[in-house]
């Protein structure tokens, strides 16, 4: 019996970096802080049948390296998987790897600022031979555990991803949907205000159609993605600039803050008075610097 292909599996699933058995926790520096720049979240090994049933997503980039055995990278596209093949996985890209036979990985939960200016597609690496070596030696750190290897790790963490920058070639997912424009629109314009009509009409298709093809490739509606888009950039804000919580609203494309403050704390658990520097009058702008406005009010 075949496995069956994205389109038919289950709802995706959402697979946070601390949930996973391989999440490197903080105590691996040791006193040391992580690298900003480019630091490991999570690494885990695994030998054996690829079958999951559910595709996932993750928040972060995530780096796929094959050591032994072959399969596919299923992401919209199918990729062949082997030895010495390994992928960059985009954050939110929903895919799943499968194998019949006994197929030998490890995955690398990436984060930090060199990776924010990627584009989200998705690079494939396919004589890894020097990648793998840089895998194994961070796969012998993570058994170090008890030792403080964080340090170690963000600096092999930092060649992964120079190697496969240098080398790699991107994979576009196929479909009828220009995905990476879509996301690329998003985020260029998450402050204006979007309607699913409006996205689907400059993509040339239906909304029901931009929809399905838009989850199928992040796991999440596009209006759930642009305010998750948005809420991360305000934390930016809030937590690097003086901009009041008024003022960091009209920013990010919303014209009412108190709704802003509603949206800000179901999408982090947390007001936005937690997130940003204590100065002045936040709520409000302050008495020398009123807020600024962005246009009609958007609800998503």
């Amino acid at each position: 019996m075949r496995v069956a292909t994205l389109a038919v599996m289950a709802e995706p699933v959402h697979l946070p970096w601390a949930q996973l058995p391989g999440f490197l926790p903080d105590a691996m520096w040791a006193g040391a802080r992580r690298s900003r720049e480019l630091t490991p979240m999570m690494t885990q090994r695994y030998r054996g049948r690829h079958q999951a049933s559910a595709p996932s997503w993750h928040d972060g980039w995530e780096l796929l390296v094959v050591f032994a055995g072959r399969g596919k990278l299923e992401a919209g596209t199918t990729v062949p998987l082997g030895p010495s093949i390994a992928c960059l996985i985009p954050p939110r890209l929903v895919h799943r790897e499968v194998s019949d036979a006994d197929m030998e990985v490890l995955w690398v939960g990436l984060a930090g600022s060199l990776l924010d200016d990627l584009p989200p597609r998705l690079l494939r690496f396919d004589q890894a031979r020097d990648l793998g070596t840089l895998a194994r030696q961070m796969w012998q750190c993570t058994e170090r555990r008890a030792s403080p290897v964080g340090v170690e790790m963000d600096g092999i963490a930092r060649g992964l991803l120079g190697r496969v920058l240098a080398t790699g070639s991107e994979l576009s997912a196929r479909g009828p949907l220009p995905l990476d424009g879509s996301i690329e629109y998003l985020h260029r314009n998450y402050a204006r205000d979007l309607s699913i009509g409006d996205l689907a009409r400059r993509f040339g298709c239906s909304e029901r159609h931009f929809t399905r093809v838009f989850r199928l490739h992040t796991g999440v509606a596009p209006l759930r993605y642009l305010r998750r888009l948005r809420i991360e950039n305000a934390r930016k804000l809030l937590a690097y600039t003086q901009y009041s919580i008024a003022e960091v609203a009209g920013l990010v494309g919303y014209a009412d803050p108190a709704y802003f403050t509603r949206v800000f704390r179901q999408e982090t658990g947390a007001p936005p008075t937690r997130h940003g520097r204590t100065h002045g009058d936040r709520a409000g702008g302050g008495p020398d610097r009123p807020a600024r406005q962005a246009g009609p009010a958007s609800r998503t």
